[in-house]
This record gives C-alpha cells, structure tokens and sequence, in this order.
C-alpha cells in the first residue's frame, strides 16, 4: 500500500487504449501512456489532426473508450 501511495504522487496520467470517435469514424485510436510528474510532453501536428481532443479525451471532457487513471492533487492549465 506504501509503494501505491508514493507512485500516486509521480503519477499525473496513466491512459490505456483511449479512443475516440466522430461520427463513427475514429480521430484517436488505441492511445496509451504513462505521464509522471516532472515530464515533458509536447503535442506537434497540423491543424484539425486531433492534438486538442486528445487533451480534452484525457481530462474528461469528451466521450471516450479505453481507461485514464489521474494522479492526486493535480492542477490543469492549458
């Protein structure tokens, strides 16, 4: 219980399988990912590729399938 409690401190996102969908047609497949606190990530593509859902499916704020286990005491600013 220990080691859970001292990695849910490193933790800020762990995603597993998120996909997203349009109308049928998917914008993000099969996504996973391990971010720790302290990481550096940057999101690089043209316009309308899907770097803002991605953001949106990770917080929550669209539908979703696949699992995104948050850390505690996060903060979100983007």
């Amino acid at each position: 219980a220990a080691q859970e409690a001292n990695r849910s401190g490193k933790l800020v996102f762990d995603i597993e399988h998120l996909r997203v969908e349009y109308d049928g047609y998917p914008i993000i497949k099969d996504f996973s990912a391990l971010v720790l606190r302290g990481d550096r990530i940057g999101l690089v593509g043209d316009n309308g590729v899907g770097k803002t859902t991605l953001v949106k499916a990770i917080l929550g704020e669209i539908e979703h399938t696949g699992s995104v286990k948050t850390g505690t005491q996060l903060e979100v600013a983007y």
